[in-house]
């Protein structure tokens, strides 16, 4: 078994092969004894190397695992911060409360929580449009001057 045959094996034992190199190697296992020895050689020598470093390892995992998670519940709690201050804002409860509050208008929420119909006044009385409309024109008539007096004032 030459070097980089050894290498290959090495790189497969420890998934570094690209698929398609894998499938091969794979396949020689199967169909070649010689293959077969020499996989079985550099697995027995990759695991004795591997025993020694499996604490350094296994350490060196740990860390990374608790430094992802320090990273995500910084990140989340950084956000969820953010989140309830924003809930916490007046102005998100008057928003929210009128929200409903047009909902249920539109929706005839409040028509329904009556248990009858609603008596309403219908005396013929004037609209209050109206009513405004004639004060409008009676201010705007005390204001315009009289063109009779306008006339007289040009004559002189």
């Amino acid at each position: 078994m030459n070097k980089q045959e050894q290498q290959d094996w090495k790189r497969y034992i420890q998934g570094e092969l690209p698929e398609h190199e894998r499938e091969a190697m794979d396949k020689r296992l199967l169909e070649d004894q010689e293959a077969l020895e020499s996989y079985l050689a550099v697995l027995e020598h990759t695991s004795d190397t591997g025993l020694r470093d499996a604490e350094a390892f296994e350490k060196q995992v740990m860390s990374h695992i608790e430094h992802e998670c320090k990273k995500l519940q910084s990140s989340s709690s950084g956000r969820n911060i953010q989140f309830k201050k924003w809930l916490n804002h007046k102005l998100v409860h008057y928003t929210l409360a009128a929200s409903i509050t047009l909902l249920f208008l539109s929706t005839g929420v409040f028509d329904r929580m009556l248990p009858g119909q609603l008596n309403v006044d219908s005396d013929d009385k004037q609209p209050y449009s109206e009513q405004m409309v004639r004060k409008a024109t009676h201010w705007l008539d005390e204001i315009k001057p009289d063109p009779n007096q306008f006339h007289k004032s040009i004559k002189r």
